[in-house]
């Protein structure tokens, strides 16, 4: 089951896997030079992080 959903999961993103990150990397450059608060700057890079090991993982399972 959870190869079954990895698997899906991963056409899914490589589908969209260049564009998506091209615009979530520029979303996160401009909140990131535009806040003034330390807390804000540290939730958006572990967003990203989050995001980025989930499809990692991901990629992992379906292997």
């Amino acid at each position: 089951m959870i190869h079954f959903i990895a698997s899906f999961m991963i056409r899914f993103l490589d589908s969209f896997y260049a564009s998506f990150w091209i615009h979530l990397d520029e979303l996160f450059y401009i909140v990131l030079r535009r806040s003034n608060s330390k807390t804000d700057k540290m939730d958006v890079l572990h967003t990203g992080l989050f995001m980025e090991n989930t499809w990692v993982i991901l990629w992992i399972f379906k292997q």
